[in-house]
């Protein structure tokens, strides 16, 4: 998909409404590595800035954090219709996605087979397993879950 694309799958959602995004993206493997190891993941986010969710909000509006900024490796920021999307300085994409907290799918590929994580665990970084974040914690930092999305990894939008 393209930014295009994605501002028109959401164009008739509301702020503050869910939606599922599906995605498929190189796995992060060890050097060396001659498998092609992809991860897919099917989760859900929501339509609004980060700014807003309620306990940035909150402990902005508190003293208990300052007003987040967006990261320094972002060379741009803009919005199709109601869609905030970031661009890099290398030119790539990517979809700023609030992220409800829910569970998401994940189904894991080896050289385009649909494998268990198990069976390509010992091909995989660290970053690859990220402990869960407690929800209660990051709320009390005054933080939520958020994902930018390379735009050009996201299959489908609904």
């Amino acid at each position: 998909m393209d930014a295009q694309a994605i501002a028109k799958a959401l164009e008739n959602k509301k702020a503050g409404q869910f939606f599922t995004i599906k995605m498929r993206r190189p796995a992060k493997v060890f050097k060396g590595v001659t498998e092609t190891v992809e991860k897919e993941t099917e989760m859900q986010g929501i339509l609004c800035d980060y700014a807003n969710r309620g306990p940035v909000k909150a402990a902005v509006a508190s003293g208990e954090r300052d007003e987040p900024e967006t990261p320094s490796w972002v060379a741009n920021v803009y919005k199709l219709g109601n869609v905030k999307f970031w661009e890099s300085a290398k030119g790539e994409t990517y979809l700023c996605v609030p992220t409800t907290g829910n569970t998401p799918k994940v189904q894991w590929y080896l050289d385009g087979q649909p494998v268990d994580k198990a069976d390509v665990q010992h091909l995989l970084l660290a970053s690859e397993n990220p402990k869960p974040q407690d929800k209660a914690e990051m709320a009390e930092k005054g933080q939520v879950a958020f994902n930018a999305i390379k735009v050009d990894n996201i299959l489908e939008v609904r």
